[in-house]
């Protein structure tokens, strides 16, 4: 669950294919509005909305107020207010809001998350900050990428009684 042997955001993106950038906003521009892409888009500007496709990278300059539904994600050293769902997602910036991650969260050392997260993998980089309720995926079954249905339940043993509880986790 921890790892001290981690990798670098450079060595992540190689591995998940976000080396190929198909479309780059720079940091001169504000949208205002949602965005909707096939490949990898880098964005290095504001952006007040939604993000929807296959990869994204939010660059240092970048930030975005909105939800994020992608399959790769890395998120670099900028600002994210917004739930997010995706499969693998590397966070070295600030976000704020629920994230359901189907593969590996990895929040390296200059990472901020507060929200909850569902994930399949957590990997929390020594430094990092993380504050909220972590629910990890049961592998065996298929997950429906829902934010909506972020809520679930614990089971835990009364040790008085003997007996399980379940206990809602919000």
């Amino acid at each position: 669950m921890f790892s001290t042997n981690s990798k670098s955001p450079k060595e992540w993106k190689e591995e998940t294919n976000l080396e190929k950038i198909d479309t780059l906003i720079g940091d001169n521009v504000s949208i205002d509005g949602n965005i909707s892409s096939t490949g990898t888009v880098r964005l290095d500007c504001s952006v007040v909305g939604n993000v929807s496709g296959d990869g994204l990278i939010v660059g240092e300059s970048g930030s975005i107020t909105g939800d994020i539904e992608c399959s790769e994600i890395l998120i670099d050293k900028s600002s994210v207010i917004g739930n997010i769902k995706c499969k693998n997602i590397t966070i070295s910036g600030k976000v704020e809001g629920d994230v359901k991650c189907k593969g590996t969260l990895k929040l390296t050392n200059t990472a901020s998350l507060t929200g909850d997260v569902e994930v399949g993998k957590l990997v929390i980089d020594n430094g990092a900050f993380f504050k909220g309720l972590c629910a990890m995926i049961d592998k065996s079954k298929d997950m429906n990428l829902n934010i909506d249905d972020m809520n679930s339940k614990a089971e835990i043993l009364d040790v008085n009684n003997n007996e399980e509880k379940e206990l809602p986790i919000k």
